[in-house]
Protein backbone atom coordinates (compact mmCIF):
# COMPACT_ATOMS: atom_id res chain seq x y z
CA UNK A 1 0.00 0.00 0.00
CA UNK A 2 1.45 3.62 -0.61
CA UNK A 3 1.30 6.01 1.45
CA UNK A 4 -0.21 9.30 0.44
CA UNK A 5 2.55 12.42 0.52
CA UNK A 6 1.42 15.69 1.49
CA UNK A 7 2.81 17.69 -1.97
CA UNK A 8 3.31 20.78 0.83
CA UNK A 9 4.80 19.37 4.06
CA UNK A 10 4.76 20.99 6.85
CA UNK A 11 8.67 22.56 7.75
CA UNK A 12 9.81 24.36 11.02
CA UNK A 13 12.40 26.67 10.65
CA UNK A 14 15.21 24.50 12.71
CA UNK A 15 18.70 25.95 11.78
CA UNK A 16 19.57 29.18 10.94
CA UNK A 17 19.89 29.89 7.01
CA UNK A 18 23.10 32.34 7.51
CA UNK A 19 25.65 29.81 9.74
CA UNK A 20 23.13 27.00 9.49
CA UNK A 21 23.85 26.25 13.09
CA UNK A 22 21.08 25.12 15.02
CA UNK A 23 18.94 27.60 15.37
CA UNK A 24 19.28 29.81 18.64
CA UNK A 25 16.51 32.79 18.44
CA UNK A 26 18.04 35.95 20.56
CA UNK A 27 15.57 38.37 21.94
CA UNK A 28 12.55 38.06 18.81
CA UNK A 29 10.72 41.22 18.51
CA UNK A 30 7.16 42.19 17.39
CA UNK A 31 7.76 44.75 15.01
CA UNK A 32 3.89 44.92 14.27
CA UNK A 33 0.93 42.98 15.38
CA UNK A 34 -2.81 43.42 13.41
CA UNK A 35 -5.48 40.67 14.57
CA UNK A 36 -4.41 37.74 12.63
CA UNK A 37 -1.01 38.41 11.99
CA UNK A 38 2.78 39.47 13.61
CA UNK A 39 5.94 40.83 12.12
CA UNK A 40 8.40 39.59 13.28
CA UNK A 41 12.38 40.09 13.44
CA UNK A 42 14.59 37.42 14.78
CA UNK A 43 18.33 37.29 15.19
CA UNK A 44 19.93 33.97 15.12
CA UNK A 45 21.95 33.90 18.38
CA UNK A 46 25.43 32.17 17.25
CA UNK A 47 26.34 34.63 13.86
CA UNK A 48 23.43 37.39 14.60
CA UNK A 49 22.08 37.37 10.93
CA UNK A 50 18.54 38.43 11.20
CA UNK A 51 15.30 37.64 9.14
CA UNK A 52 11.80 39.49 9.11
CA UNK A 53 9.13 36.60 9.51
CA UNK A 54 5.33 37.45 8.97
CA UNK A 55 3.24 34.82 11.36
CA UNK A 56 -0.45 34.66 10.23
CA UNK A 57 -3.47 32.77 10.60
CA UNK A 58 -5.85 31.70 7.75
CA UNK A 59 -8.62 29.51 7.05
CA UNK A 60 -5.81 26.86 6.09
CA UNK A 61 -4.61 27.25 9.93
CA UNK A 62 -1.01 28.76 11.31
CA UNK A 63 1.51 29.88 8.33
CA UNK A 64 4.86 31.78 8.31
CA UNK A 65 7.01 33.46 5.47
CA UNK A 66 10.61 35.31 6.50
CA UNK A 67 13.10 36.77 4.92
CA UNK A 68 16.67 36.71 5.29
CA UNK A 69 18.13 40.57 5.90
CA UNK A 70 21.05 43.01 6.52
CA UNK A 71 18.39 45.51 7.82
CA UNK A 72 18.01 46.59 11.56
CA UNK A 73 15.01 46.31 13.48
CA UNK A 74 14.27 50.15 13.34
CA UNK A 75 14.67 49.78 8.93
CA UNK A 76 11.93 47.29 8.08
CA UNK A 77 8.93 49.14 8.80
CA UNK A 78 9.59 51.74 6.23
CA UNK A 79 9.94 49.67 3.88
CA UNK A 80 6.46 48.49 4.28
CA UNK A 81 4.84 51.24 3.59
CA UNK A 82 6.91 51.98 0.33
CA UNK A 83 5.70 51.36 -3.10
CA UNK A 84 5.58 47.77 -4.74
CA UNK A 85 8.42 47.15 -7.20
CA UNK A 86 7.45 47.00 -10.34
CA UNK A 87 8.60 45.56 -13.68
CA UNK A 88 10.43 48.94 -14.72
CA UNK A 89 12.17 48.94 -11.29
CA UNK A 90 13.38 46.04 -12.07
CA UNK A 91 14.46 46.26 -15.81
CA UNK A 92 15.95 49.96 -15.18
CA UNK A 93 18.33 48.02 -12.68
CA UNK A 94 19.25 45.26 -14.62
CA UNK A 95 20.12 47.83 -17.87
CA UNK A 96 21.94 49.84 -15.51
CA UNK A 97 23.95 47.14 -13.90
CA UNK A 98 24.72 45.32 -17.55
CA UNK A 99 25.35 49.24 -19.10
CA UNK A 100 28.89 48.73 -16.85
Amino acid sequence: MQQNRNPYPIRILSHCPLCQTDFKVSNPSVIEERVNAKLIYITCAQCRGALVALVYIDAHGSNSVGVVTDLAISEVLPFRDADAISIDDVLFVHESLHSR
